[in-house]
């Protein structure tokens, strides 16, 4: 039982490790709408395996399961919408960057062609 107590305690501050790791990289990738929603898709991550640790060990045996479960629910539902949206929005911003790296590419052959390749 106390194993599976601090394995719950790992997953859950490894989950908080991982939301503030995605901010970091919300912040520099100068607030990425992408990277807002994969925070709050971690953050409620951490509060799902919060809801979880009590109906795991029996804990809190006045709560009843069918609530529990509906918030398990509930919550999932709406992580993987912020993970969805995060990654739409983020595979965006790569092909973006795509298509301005092959822009920028033609023109810097261009101007090795033009003014830049004579010698």
């Amino acid at each position: 039982m106390i194993f599976w107590a601090i394995i719950s305690l790992i997953s859950i501050a490894s989950l908080v490790f991982a939301a503030y790791c995605a901010y970091k990289i919300y912040e520099y990738n100068r607030l990425s709408t992408g990277w807002l929603a994969m925070v709050l898709a971690f953050v409620l991550l951490v509060f799902s395996r919060i809801i979880c640790v009590p109906d795991d060990f029996d804990i809190l045996k006045g709560i009843n399961p069918a609530v529990l479960k509906a918030w398990e629910i509930i919550l999932a539902l709406f992580i993987g919408i912020l993970f969805i949206a995060g990654m739409c929005s983020m595979k965006k911003s790569f092909e973006n960057f795509d298509v301005i790296e092959k822009q920028a590419e033609s023109k810097a052959n261009l101007f090795k062609k033009t003014k830049g390749g004579a010698k």
